[in-house]
């Protein structure tokens, strides 16, 4: 399967592939301020060949099985990415990441994106846990996981570095059996 489709027409989740690399360093680059709140990998995909290689690292992990990050788009327009950033099959579980560009949040988009996924990694990866972790601060991506239906588990302090600061982030998880 290379595409997933969402409760919203024109709505779609894509394999990564290289040769969309353009779009994706474009985006990014006409989100960098906004994404960089949240986001530590800016500095890192700064050029399209950033993109290029992202692209077949992604790839390589599904084909591998460790990871399933996928490009969301809204018709033919790549707005973002969602996807399993971590997979560990012999747990069963998987971690979801995800970002949307600034001008297509507020629309339900995301909160479609990772519902697919999860059906996907429910369905496909036969998963019995699924988790997201976001910044205490980061309240539009905390929501995705409460509209969703996953568990708070706690605060994990200072668990990320972001730019020079440390940032707790709040843990969720979801479990085969919550989804049913």
């Amino acid at each position: 399967m290379t595409q997933l489709k969402t409760n919203i027409s024109g709505l779609t989740l894509r394999y990564p592939d290289p040769t969309f690399a353009p779009q994706l360093a474009s985006l990014i680059d006409e989100n960098r301020t906004f994404l960089r709140q949240w986001l530590p990998w800016l500095d890192f995909s700064t050029r399209e060949s950033d993109s290029q290689r992202f692209l077949t690292d992604c790839l390589n992990g599904i084909n591998n099985g460790t990871q399933c990050p996928m490009a969301l788009y809204l018709h033919e327009e790549l707005i973002g990415m969602a996807g399993f950033n971590i997979i560990n099959a012999s747990n069963h579980s998987a971690e979801i990441g995800y970002w949307l560009s600034k001008e297509h949040c507020g629309h339900g988009y995301m909160t479609e994106g990772v519902r697919a996924v999860i059906q996907h990694g429910f369905q496909e990866y036969k998963l019995n846990r699924i988790v997201i972790k976001a910044a205490t601060l980061n309240h539009h991506s905390r929501a995705i996981a409460h509209r969703l239906g996953f568990h708070h588990e706690g605060t994990l302090r200072q668990a990320e570095m972001l730019y020079s600061r440390y940032h707790d982030l709040e843990q969720y998880s979801l479990l085969h059996s919550d989804w049913l």
